[in-house]
């Protein structure tokens, strides 16, 4: 008969300390595998700081501000119209204006 008190009588604990075994056999690898994971990560991490250290900004950052500007306008004036069907808006867009300056600079360069 089965009882909590000599419950260790009807248990078997040769897979148990079999698994145990195995598992610390492999620990000083699995360390050593993990060691190597993390140099591997520190030097990504060195490369690819390097790399945004030395990246160059947008070229055509004035450009996309302007764009987002545009489209910030745009938005609002729709939901003007959508409110007052006798808002008239004035569209001037910024995004043409700063795209003029950058091609007369291309051809002021190429010139």
């Amino acid at each position: 008969m089965f009882s909590s008190y000599n419950f260790c009588a009807e248990i078997k604990f040769d897979g148990f300390l079999k698994r145990l075994d195995n598992a610390i056999t492999k620990l000083p690898e699995k360390i050593k595998e993990l060691e190597n994971s993390i140099e591997t990560t520190k030097e990504n991490i060195a490369k690819y700081t390097r790399l945004v250290e030395q990246k160059l900004p947008y070229p055509r950052l004035e450009y996309l501000q302007a764009l987002k500007w545009d489209h910030k306008t745009l938005i609002d004036d729709l939901a003007k119209m959508g409110k007052d069907r006798d808002y008239k808006p004035v569209f001037n867009p910024k995004s043409k204006e700063v795209l003029k300056k950058m091609n007369a600079e291309k051809r002021a360069n190429l010139v």
